[in-house]
């Protein structure tokens, strides 16, 4: 009789082996069809606690394979067992993996250790308002790492941030994170077509009429040294170049022989020039915006210098301590 006991135990362990060696293949198929046959040793040899431990591996191997009711199944199965073995260390386990299958299907709220994932993307939060980067880097892993924590709680935390105190969070997260199309210096300022050429007309004196007022709405990134702008053509712009011969419609002759060879109106090119000439007519835009930038920056740090001297300098409450 116990030797009969000792080869079940010793298939079981063989079998328990092959399981891992084929996930770590990885070759999901044949992992699937070892822990089922080891979940079906154990059962013949009444193994309760073994059992419970062969379903979570055949949980955990339907999650790899994407067969998310199989695995939810196999693990609530799992979970009843080890609770009515009273093995906490077993239960927080396969909490763990329901809860990397809960979230995987959309549902993280019904993750089993959702509580601890709010409490860690309390922390994220808390380490945002103290403009603390290892603080915050060490939380953000912590969220990442955990399955009661999605990918959409993460992004939800970093925008109210944003919407709270924008530019001291956009900071943190350019530092940490490396975003980098946060700060204002990577910001697009847009121009709109009037003021483009009133520019030119009051700093310039040029004065175009309507056939060279191709440049509509230029976006300047001053701090990247870049301008974009859609080029339209003008309705009075005479399509000179889709006759053969130079000839516009009625047929009068191009201005000149290379207008014809480049197979551009003058109005298209010299739209190309303005475009480069848009970041001085902006200056003056781009300088009022910097000084609205930079006030908004000074009150926000006002603000916080008061509030930690009527805190007596000990930090926002409930901040928990690293």
């Amino acid at each position: 009789m116990s030797s009969a006991i000792a080869t079940q135990d010793n298939d079981a362990e063989i079998l328990e082996r092959l399981v891992k060696v084929y996930r770590d293949a990885p070759d999901s198929y044949e992992a699937l069809k070892a822990a089922k046959a080891l979940l079906a040793k154990q059962k013949s040899s009444k193994n309760v606690k073994g059992q419970a431990n062969a379903l979570l591996m055949l949980g955990e191997i339907h999650f790899t394979m994407n067969n998310l009711e199989d695995a939810l199944k196999t693990e609530e199965e799992a979970l009843a067992i080890f609770k009515s073995l009273g093995d906490r260390e077993s239960q927080e386990s396969v909490k763990e993996a329901l809860s990397a299958v809960y979230t995987k299907r959309g549902d993280v709220s019904s993750a089993p250790n959702r509580d601890k994932g709010l409490a860690a993307l309390g922390e994220l939060a808390r380490a945002i308002e103290a403009e603390d980067k290892t603080r915050f880097s060490e939380a953000m892993e912590r969220c990442r790492r955990m399955n009661s924590v999605s990918e959409e709680d993460i992004e939800e935390k970093l925008g109210e941030a944003l919407e709270n105190n924008y530019l001291p969070a956009a900071r943190l997260f350019k530092e940490v994170l490396h975003f980098e199309d946060l700060m204002p210096e990577t910001k697009g300022l847009y121009v709109d077509k009037r003021f483009h050429y009133m520019g030119f007309r009051t700093q310039g004196g040029l004065h175009y009429g309507p056939t060279f007022k191709c440049v509509q709405g230029a976006v300047i990134n001053r701090g990247g040294d870049e301008v974009y702008s859609p080029i339209t053509f003008s309705d009075q712009l005479p399509d000179v170049y889709k006759s053969s011969g130079g000839e516009a419609a009625g047929g009068s002759q191009c201005h000149d022989s290379w207008e014809h060879e480049v197979a551009y109106h003058p109005a298209v090119l010299d739209a190309i020039v303005q475009m480069t000439f848009s970041l001085g007519m902006t200056g003056e835009a781009h300088n009022e915006s910097n000084r609205c930038f930079a006030k908004t920056f000074q009150e926000q740090e006002e603000n916080q210098r008061i509030l930690q001297e009527a805190l007596g300098g000990g930090g926002y409450p409930g901040q928990l301590e690293m």
